[in-house]
């Protein structure tokens, strides 16, 4: 009797939090979903969040490790900014020693404007693999960088399931906002705070419940000036864990993701708020208007026109708030759904003796 051949080993490399951030949080997730299929040896890049040196460090062991034999298969979660040269190199070193590589891309912004340090890697374009979020990123990356191999991954796969069990929550007397990041200028705090104030103006008993890291003493002193204006209005959460994530959720009626930080793609963070049946008002980039559709609340094209749409929003929600809150259950099932073939057809992917079998 023939013995099935183990799966490939694959050297399973990106950041895990510490620090918390939408990347490190799919990387962990991600790994989590691989683990049971395949052998994956993890190194962690992030460094804990230790500094620059401690994670230039982390990548150079890295290196190493991939550097030690040929035909290394080596999943990267992509680094940003300035961090690309250092995943651009390890994935380079990988290629030429006959190896093959998933690089995972988190970050529109090389997408927006094409970055010279990622072109070597079309010359080896059989043997990457090019993970993104969604359809329309990988379609852009192919026409940015010249008809590379791409697949989606949706991480819709990824969301905490205990968020889809929450209970459907109906919008009371009191109409309670939530805008959960690494609160910034960037990731739409100040954006986030007018938003409120234009609902309360606009006659709405609102509340405005704000969780995560502030990122900088500017974003403190929005916070504590925000606290102070509206002591009862408006509530500052911190960074929260996985149980305070799902009370954040099941306690508001609507989400706001005004963000406009340039490396955004998806944000994983509209994804757990339609699996807890919360409707999503965002300003769209990359993925996100796709992903919240007709039923997950509402995407805008620019910041300009975000207050309009979360008080249109909200008068809908005086007439049946409960059916909006299924209809972004709804819509998170759907993209479930897909992210759930996109996992398989990537376990196949990696799974296989060649890169590009089963693609």
């Amino acid at each position: 009797m023939s013995s099935v051949p183990p799966p490939p080993k694959w050297l399973f490399a990106g950041p895990l939090p510490p620090p918390v951030h939408g990347q490190a949080i799919a990387t962990s997730r991600l790994q989590q979903a691989l683990t049971p299929h395949l052998r994956l040896e993890v190194l962690d890049t992030a460094a804990g969040g230790r500094g620059a040196w401690p994670r230039i460090g982390a990548h150079w062991a890295l290196l190493r490790r991939c550097l030690e034999r040929r035909g290394v298969r080596l999943y990267l979660s992509l680094n940003a900014n300035a961090g690309m040269v250092l995943s651009v190199v390890i994935a380079i070193a990988v290629l030429l020693r006959g190896g093959r590589v998933v690089l995972h891309h988190h970050s529109f912004a090389h997408i927006r404007r094409a970055r010279m340090i990622l072109r070597p890697l079309g010359l080896a374009a059989e043997r990457v693999l090019h993970l993104t979020q969604c359809p329309r990123m990988g379609a852009l990356l192919q026409a940015q960088y010249g008809g590379w191999r791409c697949a989606s991954l949706h991480n819709a796969a990824l969301v905490d399931p205990a968020l889809r069990q929450l209970p459907l929550r109906g919008a009371g007397p009191k109409l309670v906002l939530g805008h959960l990041a690494n609160l910034s200028e960037e990731k739409g705090l100040t954006r986030a705070l007018q938003a409120f104030v234009a609902l309360r103006d606009a006659g709405y008993d609102a509340q405005l419940l704000l969780a995560g890291p502030a990122v900088d003493e500017h974003a403190q002193g929005v916070l504590r000036q925000a606290c102070s204006a509206h002591p009862e209005h408006v509530r500052w959460m911190g960074p929260l864990n996985v149980e305070g994530k799902r009370e954040f959720f099941a306690a508001i009626d609507v989400f706001l993701f005004p963000s406009l930080y340039r490396n955004e793609t998806q944000g994983i963070v509209n994804l757990e708020a339609m699996a807890a049946g919360v409707p999503v008002i965002a300003i769209d980039q990359c993925c996100v208007g796709a992903d919240i559709g007709q039923d997950g609340g509402a995407a805008v094209a620019n910041a300009d026109e975000f207050d309009a749409a979360l008080l249109h929003f909200a008068a809908a929600l005086r007439q049946d708030s409960q059916e909006a809150a299924a209809r972004a259950r709804r819509r998170f099932d759907e993209l479930l759904v897909q992210a759930d073939e996109d996992l398989q057809a990537l376990l196949r992917v990696m799974g296989a003796a060649d890169l590009h079998e089963d693609c």
